[in-house]
């Protein structure tokens, strides 16, 4: 699915919100969280393969994938934007939610141990997040510039071209914020 936004939401939670607003445009005064919490997981489309991955099937236990694509160590907003990628996915960690980073393009520099010192801080975060029971993905392709057994630990590869492992999160995804 290729997308012009930065953050994406699926149809279901957009659906949702378009009621909201349509209930809020006639003048009821419905508050959204009361609305929103009163439906179903079976309502809000959230079975299936989730449930396979052991993931939660309640509106707040959505899955987020953390896409990081930037980790360029001459360019500083790739520098940046990495290390915004892998906060964003430590706080989610730290609040129990269901996030998973999906690292392809310069974002696999990130997790080789023998990475450009611009990307140090980035690499220990990262570390951290396998650490305490993050689930990181990388592009086998996108490995291609250095050795695959010189990942950290608990880094899954994902062989391409097919990736299955991150086609079948893509479908189940509920938020996805790309960096």
């Amino acid at each position: 699915m290729k997308s012009i936004l930065k953050y994406s939401i699926t149809g279901t939670a957009l659906a949702t919100l378009l009621v909201v607003a349509a209930i809020s445009v006639q003048g009821v005064d419905y508050e959204a969280e009361a609305l929103i919490g009163a439906q179903s997981s079976s309502e809000l489309g959230l079975e299936g393969e989730r449930a396979k991955m052991g993931l939660g099937t309640g509106y707040d236990d959505r899955l987020y994938v953390i896409h990081i694509t930037s980790g360029d160590p001459n360019s500083q907003h790739q520098v940046h934007a990495s290390m915004m990628g892998i906060q964003h996915a430590k706080a989610f960690q730290s609040a129990g939610k269901d996030v998973i980073v999906f690292l392809d393009v310069d974002g696999v520099r990130i997790a080789d141990e023998d990475r450009p010192t611009a990307l140090t801080v980035q690499h220990e975060a990262l570390k951290e997040f396998l650490n305490n029971g993050g689930r990181v993905i990388a592009c086998e392709h996108c490995i291609g510039s250095f050795d695959v057994d010189n990942l950290l630990r608990g880094v899954e590869v994902d062989p391409h071209p097919y990736m299955p492992k991150i086609q079948k999160i893509l479908s189940e995804v509920d938020v996805v914020l790309d960096y």
